[in-house]
Formats: structure tokens, sequence, C-alpha cells
């Protein structure tokens, strides 16, 4: 079930166009009041799931809660900046193991392509949140944070 609230609430948000259309309904994306990313973000453990989702058994080699689209709905359809903080706050602490598997080399960073341009995903809600500092720890840890302190990296 994990993996279909995920896809329902990432096509909900992501394409932004449905949110113009009278027909839309939130609810139907998002479950009542939100309850689709909330149970998303109150559920996921790094430790626990990321490997699983790295592992393609889904059909994607990709983590899907790091694409930011849980913490997106809460706060631009609920206005629930607080479970969003949550949520950001686990993609940053995500971002630093992710940082460390990679320095030490069990993982590399061109298997997170996917999560690191969704990582510009935040950018916006976490400004509109006021989260600057957050903001700037989270993507200290992406790809691209790295690369700017490491030259060893940015040849990557």
């Amino acid at each position: 079930m994990q993996m279909v609230t995920e896809i329902s609430v990432y096509w909900g948000m992501m394409h932004s166009n449905i949110h113009t259309l009278p027909e839309f309904d939130k609810e139907y994306f998002f479950g009542d009041g939100g309850a689709y990313p909330r149970a998303n973000i109150a559920r996921y453990n790094f430790n626990k799931d990321h490997a699983a989702h790295k592992s393609g058994h889904s059909g994607a080699a990709m983590d899907a809660h790091m694409f930011n689209h849980n913490e997106s709905v809460l706060l631009l359809f609920y206005g629930d900046v607080q479970t969003a903080r949550v949520g950001w706050r686990k993609q940053a602490d995500a971002w630093e193991s992710i940082e460390k598997l990679c320095t030490s080399g069990e993982r590399k960073w061109d298997e997170y392509g996917y999560e690191e341009i969704q990582a510009g995903a935040a950018l916006g809600t976490m400004l509109a949140a006021e989260e600057l500092p957050l903001l700037r720890e989270f993507h200290s840890h992406t790809f691209g944070g790295v690369a700017l302190r490491d030259a060893r990296v940015a040849e990557e």
C-alpha cells in the first residue's frame, strides 16, 4: 500500500495542470484531509526502507520518499507546516546518510539521479515555509551540495 499512496500523492501533486480542472478532487489523490501524505511521512524510515526502494523491486531503483511530494501537498493544500517539517527533516537526514554511503563507496552518486532532480522540488515549498536553515542543510548533503565542497565528487 505504501507505494500506491506514494504514487497517488506524487501524480496528484507534481502534475499540477490537473489542479486547474474543476473536477480536481484533492481528497481522491491525497486521502481525507491529506491522510496519504501524512501516513507516507510517518511510516518512512531510511534505515528500513531505503535499500529496498533502491533495489528496484518496485520497478524502478528510486526512493520515492525523497521526491518532496508529500510535504508539498501538506503545505500547499492543507497548510500543515508542522508535518511537512517532519518530512523535510527525514529527507535532510536521509541525504546525510546517502552522502555517507557514497563517501564510503557503498553506493555511487550516479545511483541518485532521480532523487537529486526531485530534491529541487523542495526549494519552493521550504522557502514558502520559511525553512531556509533546513533547506541549506538538506541541500548540503545532495550531490550538488557535496560537489561544491569536494572537487573529487564534482568530477564524477
